[in-house]
């Protein structure tokens, strides 16, 4: 073919490959300026010389370089990430404090319920390591292996006591009853209060709270609604007791302040030994004490007496009648002071139990015979 034939040809062809060669030749070329626009600016080749050798030799080593600083940047953000984790852990999930006689703890309410227009029973669960303190790992009086203050030890020595007492103290048939303290954080007061019932067996603590006037931890509790915060610390112990030692244990109370023979009557074992309960008759629509009372009937059955006694002094006919028959005898005394210090005699300032006075001394009682309870 000669030169001018082939030109024809090649005119002749031109037109219908022309329209199918250039958008795929700009959809590359647009395809590239894209991903270079994408990559840093250190990252876009810059020789000057248009040999294709220099281009092809500084392409593989600027994206060599920019995927080491995109690695490193992400061991910088991975470095960073794991060390804010901890500080997020504990404000975002914080683990709650053992309760312990030290120091306050948060606890969670899991149930707020009225008794009694005055009176509100605050139920609040415990985990497992917590109730091992009211149960085998309870401190008797005076504490076991232990010769300081209670409330000087740190928590985490308490957690070791709790664990030797439990290990070494045998059963010996010792109740011990106990009490926790409450606060209110708004103005800084505290205020015991004694479950009324078996904290180990239940897994919480059931506390009644009175309403009285001007009173601000009955104003909060009364407050407080189920998954609410309150501050608790303890278990302190208020008294130990073993009932086989006595044939007859009599107890004498007013008001809420029959909460530890309630805790007693719950943890002790039916036995032999005759439990005599005195309280004070108090109004019909106050009387929350009625039903707990009631289901220890049921359990001890003749081996409990109950004698609701007219409010205020402690008649000395009422003891006398408790006292008669009763062989080996222990009387607790859980009073006001203005009706325990014409019963008994008062506490000391430093709440020792102080000399025995008042009615139970005329009656022939001795110190060792009478346990005050504050």
């Amino acid at each position: 073919m000669s030169l001018r034939g082939l030109s024809t040809a090649t005119a002749a062809i031109r037109p219908a490959v022309r329209p199918a060669v250039r958008p795929t030749i700009c959809a590359r070329a647009f395809s590239q300026s894209t991903r270079l626009d994408a990559l840093p600016r250190s990252a876009i080749p810059t020789g000057k010389s248009g040999a294709s050798g220099a281009s092809g030799s500084s392409g593989p080593k600027g994206s060599g370089e920019s995927d080491s600083r995109r690695r490193a940047t992400r061991i910088q953000k991975t470095i960073m990430w794991a060390s804010l984790l901890p500080i997020i852990g504990y404000w975002f999930f914080p683990q709650r404090r053992v309760l312990n006689p030290a120091q306050y703890s948060e606890h969670t309410i899991d149930s707020v319920q009225l008794l009694s227009p005055r009176h509100a029973e605050l139920s609040v669960r415990l985990l497992p390591q917590e109730t091992r303190q009211f149960g085998k790992g309870a401190f008797p009086f005076p504490y076991v292996g232990y010769t300081g203050s209670i409330y000087s030890v740190s928590p985490q020595m308490y957690e070791a006591l709790v664990a030797q007492t439990q290990d070494e103290t045998p059963d010996d048939g010792s109740v011990v009853v106990q009490h926790v303290m409450l606060r209110n954080p708004d103005i800084q007061i505290e205020r015991h209060y004694t479950p009324v019932n078996d904290v180990a067996r239940d897994g919480r603590m059931n506390l009644v709270v009175k309403k009285v006037r001007n009173g601000e931890l009955g104003r909060m509790v009364f407050g407080l609604k189920k998954g609410d915060q309150a501050g608790f610390r303890g278990p302190i112990t208020t008294f130990s007791i073993k009932p086989d030692e006595y044939d007859t244990v009599v107890m004498v109370s007013t008001g809420t302040a029959v909460a530890p023979f309630l805790q007693l009557l719950d943890k002790a074992k039916v036995g032999n030994t005759k439990y005599k309960l005195l309280q004070a008759q108090a109004p019909e629509r106050d009387d929350w004490s009625a039903k707990l009372i009631k289901k220890h009937q049921q359990k001890y059955g003749d081996k409990l007496d109950v004698n609701r006694i007219p409010q205020g002094e402690v008649q000395k006919e009422d003891i006398a009648d408790a006292l008669a028959d009763a062989g080996r005898v222990c009387v607790l005394v859980c009073l006001p002071p203005k009706l325990m210090g014409p019963f008994c005699g008062p506490l000391t300032p430093t709440l020792e139990q102080g000399p025995l006075t008042g009615t139970l001394k005329e009656l022939g009682l001795n110190s060792k015979q009478v346990w005050k309870l504050e």
